[in-house]
C-alpha cells in the first residue's frame, strides 16, 4: 500500500535527498538505501524479520521450491530482497511514507494542495499510480504480482483490469492476466 516507518520530517527530507543524490531512481535498492539512512534492524548480522516482508518473503520462497524457514527467510532479507539484483520488486500504490493509515504529516509541511490531508491525496495520486503499476506489468511481465491490503481491494482490482477474483479452494482471491497470476491477500 505504502511505506511504513516513522514518516517524520525529518526522514521525508532525508528520504527525498537521497532519492534525489541518486538520480530520482524509480526503484531503489532497499538494502543500500536501509545502510544510507541507518536502517539496521532489517539487514544486520542477525536481522530481525520485518512482519510485513516476512510474510512476503515467506511467499516467494516457496513458489521457488525453497525452503522458507526464519533462517532462510532472514538470510533472503539480508541479502536479496528488494536488491537490483534480486527477483523481487516492491511497488507502493501511494509513493509517500505514512507509519499507518490514519496518519498524515505532510499537510503541515507541504504547501501543495493534495497534499493538504490523506483524502485529498488519494484521490489525486491513485489513479495516475493505478495507471503506472499497470504500465509496469505490462512491461515487465512479472510470474506473480502479490497484493496486500484487503482495504485497497478496489483499487487492485484496478491495476489487475477485473470486477471481482477467483478463489482457490483454500479461499485465496486470485486472478491470471497475460499469463502473470496476481493474489490478493491480507498479509
Amino acid at each position: 500500500m505504502e511505506e511504513g516507518g516513522k514518516a517524520t520530517y525529518s526522514e521525508v527530507v532525508r528520504q527525498i535527498e537521497l532519492w534525489d543524490k541518486w538520480g530520482q531512481k524509480e526503484l531503489i535498492d532497499v538494502i543500500k538505501y536501509a545502510h544510507e539512512m541507518g536502517i539496521y534492524q532489517w539487514y544486520g548480522e542477525k536481522p530481525k524479520l520485518q512482519p510485513t516482508w516476512r510474510n512476503l518473503i515467506r511467499v516467494f520462497l516457496t513458489a521457488e521450491g525453497q525452503f522458507s524457514d526464519n533462517e532462510t527467510m532472514r538470510h533472503y532479507q539480508k541479502t536479496s530482497w528488494r536488491t537490483q539484483s534480486g527477483e523481487t520488486c516492491l511497488m507502493e500504490l501511494l509513493p509517500l511514507p505514512s507509519p499507518d493509515a490514519t496518519s498524515w504529516l505532510y499537510g503541515e509541511i507541504s504547501t501543495l494542495p493534495y497534499l493538504k490531508n490523506r483524502e485529498t491525496y488519494e484521490k489525486y495520486i491513485v489513479g495516475s499510480r493505478i495507471a503506472h503499476l499497470k504500465d509496469r506489468i505490462t512491461h515487465y511481465k512479472p510470474k506473480a504480482v502479490i497484493f496486500y491490503g484487503t482495504s485497497y481491494d478496489n483499487h487492485w482490482k484496478k491495476v489487475v483490469g477485473i470486477s471481482s477474483w477467483e478463489k482457490s479452494p483454500e479461499g485465496i482471491n486470485y486472478a491470471v492476466n497475460n499469463s502473470t497470476i496476481f493474489i490478493a491477500t491480507k498479509l
